[in-house]
């Protein structure tokens, strides 16, 4: 899995198995030999002494447990254990023929010596040949050992991304006013740190967005006041044309400044949210537009009911129309029910957005226009305050390019209510 704590965990898991296997193989080449030898050592010594006795009073072996046969025994033969015992006799210079069987019945194995004449010593010694279940206690303990040493690396790499998750959590839990929600100072001294440095960084954010949208707020608020001068001078302009051109400007620059300070209510906290039926919204709002003579049709497919503010959803919608029905030759709007969520889609004929522009449609005083030339009256501020009105209301909204031209504004809304289809 492409996750830093499985990264983490099989890290620790396999840098403990290959310490292990090394560990393990390190015993094979060293130890083991060793321990092999000091097994072997005595059987050996035994069988030269054994065999000695036996060339030189045969009648004695008897007593000593061994027997002295004409001709080899037949059966499987462990030609390890008898190469061992011949390499440590031809160290301590006994040359002898050396064989050892295993014969049923019989517990341990049996080693034969040759003796002079061509008889055999037959002795029964251990079983020296490596057993069997040795590669399953193996495997076994290489099973216990990865179990074990896969819990823990898995508990010690979430302990250490506690720190990460908790950043995840906090990009998460961000409020409708860009804030993320206060984090518990606990836990950990790494995980408590991390809380309280991303606690410090929204107190930090939350204090310089409420100070931006107070500074908008009061410069929308005292420019009314000269505003309201100017307009009363402007309206003893003695000519006609003139005093009209100068009430435009004015209208305008109220215009903006109303826009600012609805945007900052906006950002700042709306209206309680209530329960309606959206589909009758947006048929009071295309005919209250239609009654302004903007050219706007309405298709609705499902009747939905949502829950936000009635009047800023009816502002965010109001806006997105009018952009489309100003800029766009008029506006198409369709309200359809996809999986519980409400789509309203408002489509127009107008030239479109460059591409390059789409990402800052919803900024505020966009213009599309880089010389910022305003063909049609507006603050600029109109996609904004829709943005975050439906992003209060746990909506979303987005603008394409349409194909054939124009723009398709999408708005999503989840529907608490999904009443029967119109017919």
């Amino acid at each position: 899995m492409n996750s830093i704590r499985f990264r983490i965990a099989g890290l620790l898991v396999v840098s403990v198995l290959i310490l292990n296997m090394l560990a393990v193989a390190l015993i094979l080449a060293i130890i083991e030999p060793r321990l092999t030898a000091a097994t072997m050592t005595p059987v050996a010594n035994q069988l030269a002494l054994l065999a000695e006795a036996a060339e030189r009073d045969p009648a004695s072996i008897a007593l000593l447990g061994a027997v002295v046969e004409d001709q080899p025994l037949d059966g499987p033969e462990d030609d390890l254990a008898a190469g061992m015992l011949r390499d440590i006799l031809a160290e301590r210079g006994i040359e002898r023929d050396l064989r050892v069987f295993f014969r049923p019945g019989v517990v341990g194995a049996t080693a034969l010596v040759g003796l002079q004449g061509g008889r055999w010593l037959s002795v029964v010694i251990p079983d020296l040949s490596p057993q069997s279940s040795g590669f399953d206690a193996l495997l076994i303990w290489l099973i216990v050992l990865t179990t074990g040493t896969g819990i823990v690396s898995f508990y010690a790499a979430w302990r250490v991304t506690v720190p990460l998750q908790l950043l995840h959590d906090t990009m998460l839990t961000f409020g409708t006013d860009g804030v993320p929600a206060p984090l518990p100072e606990a836990g950990p001294i790494e995980v408590k740190q991390t809380a309280m440095a991303i606690n410090r960084l929204s107190a930090r954010l939350r204090k310089s967005i409420a100070s931006r949208m107070r500074v908008v707020a009061a410069a929308g608020h005292d420019l009314r006041t000269p505003l309201t001068r100017l307009r009363l001078r402007a309206e003893f302009i003695r000519d006609e044309a003139e005093r009209e051109k100068w009430l435009a400007d004015l209208a305008e620059l109220e215009g903006i400044a109303n826009s600012a300070i609805r945007l900052v209510r906006e950002e700042t906290g709306g209206e309680e949210p209530a329960t309606f039926r959206l589909d009758d919204h947006l048929r009071v709002i295309v005919r209250d537009l239609r009654s302004a003579g903007h050219s706007v049709s309405l298709d609705i497919r499902s009747p939905v009911t949502v829950r936000a503010g009635p009047i800023a959803l009816r502002r965010a919608l109001s806006n997105l129309i009018v952009n489309a029905a100003t800029h766009g030759g008029g506006a198409e709007v369709s309200l359809t029910l996809q999986d519980g969520t409400a789509a309203v889609d408002i489509v127009d004929n107008g030239p479109g957005i460059p591409e390059a522009l789409l990402e800052q449609v919803f900024e505020p005083f966009f213009s599309a226009d880089p010389a910022r030339r305003r063909t049609v009256p507006g603050a600029g501020l109109g996609l904004s305050i829709a943005q975050s009105i439906l992003e209060r209301s746990g909506g979303t909204v987005s603008i394409q390019n349409r194909p054939n031209g124009g723009l398709r504004q999408h708005v999503e809304l989840k529907a608490i209510v999904a009443e029967a289809p119109l017919n």
